[in-house]
């Protein structure tokens, strides 16, 4: 009995009998009520931050700015906060059962829909919950209660619970402190010949809250009140609870200037403002001093870009100039060119016409001399023969003369139009050749100014362009490029193609490639794009990783891998600056990226492991865009793959080892899928005999955030155990879950959730569970948003899968669990 009392009660819950000397204790959590209340309660807050895990994490300095703003008695605390987990522990910790105005604060700022509803849904519970009779809830915690006298408030009502609501005690709190009310937290109410209420506050506000009290001296008589307390000060104290006159009752209030309490609250809350101003100052001069510094260091990498800048330009302007003359120059030349074909034109269709005319000479020759003289003729037309013979010859004799001056005019002129002939091609061939260096010394001058322009992008984008070091000017052949239905080796190189580049960057799925192995019964590997980039690389760079595959050759090789894959970005524009990287797989890889693959993600080439090794920041996407785009597609070569295994080569087992170490099934999948619901599984121990850490899982059917109506999400929370005295805090480990393919005994969807240094670096996860935490299970969880996709969960008739089975129920295992911190 004694146990039980220390364990499960409160001195504040034992009723005495002082006749009988009888001691009776009652439980803590009376009523169902109240347990459902912590319980939503902490739920609210597990929901928030898991939400704010799948955004883009919104910048701390300008959170805890606002929320100093709002709530200027946190600022000591909010400086001591290094993370959103921390605020969210911070507004936990001052926030009770029927107020989390600060939560909705912060949402209502970060303007997150999601978790608006989820606050919402709570404020709508609150709501039905202030309706319940103050006599159900008496000596029932609200929220956590400060154990220092001097930041209590104190309430003595000379009424019955019986016919008073919560609202009555929320309306009585915010008509006596007006807008200090927020700041003023219920913590329990306990019931006598009177009823008592207690609150925390922050003491900073000691004065304002008395102030404010003694301002609504008629609301504390209106409610009936015996006596108020702020911290050390009796603000309020009726002596006599019947009196005839407003004098008697002027007389029954306690005097505040003769009181030692009101010296001694006030006197404290002076000195935490004093140390708060203090310390704010001290972090405000730290703050300018380094925010000087970066300016000055800011100030300085400007003007030397500048200047280098300015530089540039003008070497710009240089070639701009000199281009502008050679095309002047260039013009000029083409245009005396012209002129001289024009005249070579001429000298041919002169040519022309003096063959044409010496031929029409020789044709009448010609005919003159066969002119025929017949028998019958001859005796009659002899005086007519004679003296046209005459005539003849004198026309021969004159035509002659003609023609052979004609002749010698042709001579001299095609001698002369071969002379000038000559001297034309001449020209020509000269014009020819001093056109083509033009040209080309105008392509290289083009050419530098292009590159010079690029040089100064880069310059201005210095930041985003450091990876320029890894490109190639490596001239490049035609290689083979990979499709889904090659199983076979290929020779690398090979080639995959990515079509439909701007779909992927707008919805940033994964895109897995056509396998490939390393050589000839070697490994089996694919290549996992994301377009629009992930963790450091989202938004701005695109995300390349290689993934192991199951393959044909798996029993004959070592395991885990080391080694590297070289892989070339081709530049589409032209053949040059291809942007070369290597990917290595090394003794700080991620096991499961260079484990041998037994249960892994489907894809339309096999069976690829879970995790990939790469570069979440392969290339800035403006590089991509400006030189290693062709038609919504980008090739990556496959140049070459040097790995190899270390220790021996292992037999496959890819069946679930039995029994398991815990196993739940979600039921009604789909419903809880639909109203976008969470499950909360039983919990579990990481050793036998209910010893070691205590952990549930909390699945998302819908997923969460980014992933919500494409994935199951699920997360690991450490909580409360019996043995926590006795154990190591942080916890560090890992724990295998599987999802059970409820086909065949292999090929389950496996994820290994690990809780480490590197994960979990601030202790938000592995952390103990405070005591006074009701809902006894940790605010933050740890796991995978993505755990699997939405179309994995039908049967797959290639793979032989299915993980949500035909009763609408699905089946998750813990196959092994690995504690490192004991």
């Amino acid at each position: 009995m004694t146990e039980y009392g220390e364990i499960f009660c409160r001195d504040d819950l034992i009723l005495n009998d002082c006749d009988r000397g009888l001691k009776i204790k009652f439980p803590l959590q009376l009523t169902s009520q109240f347990r459902s209340m912590r319980l939503q309660f902490g739920d609210t807050f597990v929901k928030v931050e898991s939400i704010l895990q799948t955004i883009p994490q919104p910048t701390i300095d300008n959170i805890k700015k606002s929320l100093r703003f709002s709530y200027n008695t946190l600022r000591p605390q909010l400086d001591l906060c290094k993370d959103m987990n921390d605020i969210l522990e911070l507004m936990s910790d001052n926030s009770s059962l029927d107020d989390i105005s600060m939560l909705e604060f912060l949402v209502n700022k970060l303007n997150i829909e999601e978790a608006k509803l989820v606050v919402q849904k709570y404020k709508e519970v609150i709501e039905e919950f202030s309706k319940t009779e103050l006599s159900k809830c008496l000596h029932e915690r609200f929220s956590y209660a400060s154990p220092l006298q001097c930041e209590s408030v104190t309430i003595v009502v000379d009424r019955k619970t019986d016919d008073l609501t919560l609202d009555d005690v929320r309306r009585l709190s915010a008509n006596l402190f007006d807008e200090l009310s927020p700041n003023v937290r219920l913590n329990v109410v306990r019931d006598d010949n009177s009823f008592t209420i207690t609150c925390s506050f922050p003491l900073i506000l000691s004065e304002q809250l008395i102030r404010a009290a003694l301002n609504n001296i008629d609301v504390l008589k209106e409610n009936k009140v015996k006596r108020l307390t702020i911290g050390y000060c009796t603000v309020y104290e009726v002596n006599d609870t019947s009196p005839t006159t407003d004098q008697n009752e002027y007389q029954q209030t306690s005097s505040l200037s003769t009181s030692s309490g009101l010296s001694k609250q006030l006197m404290l809350s002076l000195s935490v403002q004093l140390i708060s101003s203090k310390e704010e100052v001290t972090t405000l001069n730290e703050e300018s001093k380094i925010m000087k510094e970066e300016a000055e260091s800011l100030k300085e990498r400007l003007d030397t870009k500048n200047k280098m800048l300015n530089v540039s330009m003008a070497e710009n302007n240089r070639f701009k100039k000199i281009a502008a003359e050679t095309s002047q120059l260039l013009q000029k030349k083409v245009s005396h060119l012209t002129e001289r074909e024009k005249e070579n034109e001429k000298l041919t269709e002169i040519n022309k016409l003096l063959e044409e005319k010496l031929a029409l000479f020789q044709s009448e020759k010609e005919k003159d001399e066969k002119q025929p003289l017949t028998v019958e003729c001859r005796s009659n037309k002899e005086l007519k023969e004679q003296i046209f013979k005459e005539n003849n010859e004198n026309t021969k004799d004159e035509q002659r003369t003609e023609v052979e001056k004609i002749l010698a005019e042709k001579e001299e002129l095609q001698a002369q139009f071969d002379s000038y002939k000559r001297t034309m091609m001449a020209e020509n061939e000269k014009l020819q050749t001093d056109l083509a260096n033009a040209r080309k010394e105008a392509e290289k001058i083009v050419t530098k100014m292009e590159e010079l322009t690029y040089n100064i992008e880069i310059m201005k984008n210095e930041a985003m362009m450091t990876e320029n070091d890894q490109i190639t000017q490596l001239k490049l052949t035609r290689v083979p490029t990979l499709h889904d239905d090659w199983r076979e080796p290929h020779t690398l190189p090979v080639e995959v193609l990515m079509t439909s580049f701007a779909s992927h960057h707008k919805s940033n799925g994964y895109w897995y490639s056509p396998s490939f192995y390393s050589h000839k019964k070697g490994y089996k590997l694919c290549l996992r794009v994301r377009a629009n980039g992930e963790s450091e690389g989202s938004g701005t760079h695109l995300s390349i990783h290689i993934h192991l595959m199951r393959g044909d050759h798996d029993d004959t090789l070592k395991w885990p891998v080391r080694g590297k894959v070289k892989l070339v970005l081709l530049n589409r524009k032209r053949d040059e600056n291809h942007f070369v990287e290597e990917i290595e797989f090394n003794d700080g890889s991620n096991p499961e990226a260079t484990g041998r693959v037994i249960n892994g993600i489907q894809i339309s080439s096999g069976t690829a492991a879970f995790v990939g090794q790469g570069r979440a920041a392969f290339i800035p996407q403006d590089l991509l865009f400006q030189d290693y785009m062709k038609d919504d597609s980008i090739r990556i070569r496959i140049t070459s793959v040097d790995l190899s295994g270390q220790g021996n080569s292992i037999p496959i087992s890819v069946a679930t080892s039995w029994p398991p170490i815990f196993e739940f099934r979600i039921n009604n999948f789909s419903a809880l899928q639909k109203s976008n619901g969470s499950y909360v599984s039983d919990y579990f121990y990481t050793h036998k005999k209910n010893n070691g850490y205590r952990f549930v899982f909390m699945v998302y059917p819908n997923g969460v955030g980014a992933n919500k109506g494409k994935n199951v999400s699920i997360f690991a929370h450490l909580t409360k155990g019996e043995n926590d005295d006795q154990l190591k805090f942080p916890f560090r480990g890992e724990i295998t879950l599987q999802a059970v393919n409820c086909h065949a005994n292999h090929d389950h969807a496996e994820k290994v959730i690990r809780i480490n240094e590197l994960t979990d670096p601030k202790e938000t996860y592995g952390g103990r569970v405070a005591w006074y935490n009701v809902t006894g299970q940790a605010l933050n969880g740890y796991g995978f948003p993505e755990f699997l996709r939405d179309e994995q969960l039908k049967y797959n008739e290639k793979n032989n899968t299915q993980y949500l089975n035909e009763n609408d129920s699905m089946l998750f295992r813990v196959t092994n669990v690995r504690v490192m911190s004991i």
